[in-house]
């Protein structure tokens, strides 16, 4: 796990060298264990390192292959890099890391390499002989890659949005469609970015670079997942497939040369890791859980009951409310992407890397995996009416305003958005249930059209009438990188911490998502995964409601943390664009308990008003 910068279209190697030291200083915080840059004319590559495998000076990048063709920075893990160097044994290692493996399989395979790594990764490639630069994203995007030129430009990339700004080729500026998009969907969906002219490679795509000239193409494509396996049961071997490969993803991710744990919200999920991750380490398991003064946002006595069982060392993080502000400012000081979500994966991280970890599995995929989230009982609801489609949306749209008058709250008001629209296909009603902000309130924000990026993604999801898995491709495709999987990133590597994911281990993915709907019953949710773990957990982990792993912010904005809140808010009124009396209204609206505004509605606008002040950005 590292940071990766590199510069492309520039011949002076003095000034390439000294601008991938300014941008390797930018992004050290993921790599304080090593840092280096390569320079010829044409290309400098620079990386920052975090030792995990073979922690000796042999794993030093940039890294070049044996025969001196292609010389490598990488962020990330490949877990199959064991097997792969058995199948490349004639390969002359020097170390022990993943990394030569991956100049091993280059050398044998070319570009047919990345189709055959399973893991979390991010590749800049530079080519001596073909004098190409290629970058690589993972299949699922949990490793980021932005970049920025091209033509007579520089071509820059950086895992982080902070090398692109340091590398001097880049004015920090905040691209208004973008932010548009951020106050509908509290996020930017790949490959745009919030800042102006810079770009994030897709997952599982590739970018060649060559004498100014960008070519992208897909080596991996998740829409394709579903056609890998033809399952047809029964359930009872269903069942034990999904055993033995989520416990194959959990044990390739324990390999590490450093200290290692997991996160316990206390949810089936992460319950699930732990109780496989402790098989493979038993007595010695670290586990970590946030717990609040705030009782019923708590899942604290659940996740002691899970650890107890599984004998794991424990702990329990408490975020007292007299340092509340200054924790969240700490977190949103270390966002190099905007995001309403991260703060939480921050404090975590944070209090495992002081206990003396660098690694942590994660239950992150579970829910778009397995059908967690309400929205699928939803999605196999408005499937089977979908014939409501044929009725006019005026009655449609009559009803749903009943039923939000009658009841305020955000279920109504995304289903009031759902029934209001057109058709009732996947395409149409899946943007509003991520989306906070609906385009009529959007408009009155702020002066600008979000980008189609969401609609995009959706649109090449083709229908095969299983619902639950073209649900689990949404989420795959827009929820999962653009929000949770960059929050991961950037707050754990914050840190100079890893934070690894089992429930989106490729085989795994694959194998559920070519699933039929008949093995993946949502009510009660994630029944198969329940059925298939639920004897390894204490009843009280699974006989419960769902809660989702996040802070109390409606207490703390109306609370310790208003005054902070409103600095931000009135701050992000000023810049052009911005409908301040908008602004000030909603958060007044939010202040007096109005039911049907969530507290993300206004947390939007404290993120990007601090975020624009932090990084000195313009419009």
């Amino acid at each position: 796990m590292c940071g990766i910068n590199g510069i492309a279209g520039v011949h002076d190697t003095f000034r390439l060298n000294d601008r991938l030291v300014h941008m390797n200083s930018a992004i050290s915080h993921r790599g304080p264990d090593d840092r280096g840059t390569f320079s010829v004319p044409g290309c400098g590559l620079g990386q920052v390192r975090l030792s995990i495998i073979d922690l000796s000076k042999e794993g030093h990048q940039p890294m070049i292959s044996a025969s001196g063709r292609y010389t490598l920075v990488f962020n990330g893990e490949v877990y199959n890099f064991n097997e792969l160097k058995k199948e490349l044994a004639d390969y002359p290692y020097k170390s022990r890391t993943d990394t030569e493996v991956i100049l091993a399989a280059l050398e044998r395979w070319g570009k047919d390499a990345f189709k055959r790594f399973h893991g979390m990764f991010a590749l800049g490639i530079w080519d001596n002989k073909e004098e190409t630069l290629t970058l690589v994203r993972d299949h699922t995007g949990k490793k980021p890659i932005y970049y920025t030129g091209g033509g007579s430009a520089p071509f820059v990339f950086s895992s982080e949005l902070r090398g692109i700004l340091q590398s001097g080729w880049y004015e920090g500026k905040i691209d208004s469609r973008a932010l548009a998009e951020f106050f509908a969907y509290q996020t930017v969906h790949a490959p745009n970015t919030i800042l102006d002219g810079v770009r994030e490679l897709m997952p599982g795509q590739m970018l060649v670079y060559r004498k100014g000239e960008i070519q992208l193409e897909y080596f991996y494509h998740l829409n394709d997942a579903r056609h890998t396996y033809k399952t047809t049961g029964p359930y009872h071997r269903v069942k034990a497939d999904v055993k033995r490969l989520l416990t194959e993803a959990v044990e390739k991710r324990m390999v590490s040369d450093v200290p290692l744990g997991t996160f316990l919200s206390g949810g089936i999920d992460s319950s699930i890791i732990t109780a496989l991750a402790s098989q493979f380490r038993p007595g010695e398991l670290q586990t970590f859980n946030i717990a609040f003064e705030e009782e019923a946002f708590s899942e604290a006595p659940i996740a002691r009951m899970v650890a107890k069982r599984y004998n794991t060392r424990h702990h329990e993080i408490i975020i007292p409310t007299a340092s509340l502000e200054e924790e969240v400012v700490r977190a949103l000081d270390a966002m190099d992407f905007p995001t309403t979500d991260g703060v939480n994966t921050y404090v975590v991280a944070g209090a495992a890397k002081r206990a003396g970890m660098t690694v942590a599995l994660s239950g992150l995929g579970g829910d778009e995996v397995f059908g967690g989230y309400w929205m699928f009982p939803l999605a196999q609801r408005l499937h089977r009416y979908r014939m409501l489609g044929k009725v006019p949306a005026s009655m449609r749209t009559a009803v749903a305003a009943a039923a939000r008058r009658f009841k305020p709250g955000t279920r109504t008001e995304k289903l009031y958005q759902i029934l209001r629209q057109p058709d009732l296909n996947l395409a149409s009603w899946y943007p509003h249930m991520r989306r906070i902000t609906d385009a009529e309130r959007l408009r009155n924000l702020i002066s600008a059209e979000p980008y189609p990026t969401a609609a995009q993604t959706l649109a090449g999801i083709a229908s095969q009438g299983q619902v639950i898995s073209e649900v689990s491709l949404a989420e795959l495709g827009t929820y999962l990188p653009n929000i949770l999987l960059r929050d991961s990133d950037q707050m754990g590597m914050a840190h100079a911490f890893e934070i690894r994911c089992p429930f989106l281990d490729l085989p795994l993915l694959e194998y559920v998502l070519s699933l039929p709907d008949a093995f993946k019953p949502v009510r009660p949710g994630k029944k198969l995964l329940l059925d298939t773990f639920g004897d390894m957990l204490p009843e009280e982990v699974y006989k419960r409601q769902k809660m989702g792993f996040t802070f109390p912010w409606e207490i703390w904005l109306r609370g310790p943390l208003r005054a902070f809140a409103e600095e931000n808010i009135r701050a992000l009124q000023a810049v052009p664009l911005i409908n301040a009396p908008a602004v000030e209204a909603l958060w007044q609206r939010f202040l007096q308990g109005d039911r049907s505004l969530s507290w993300a509605r206004v947390w939007i606008f404290v993120v990007m008003g601090h975020y624009i002040r932090r990084h000195k950005l313009h419009i």
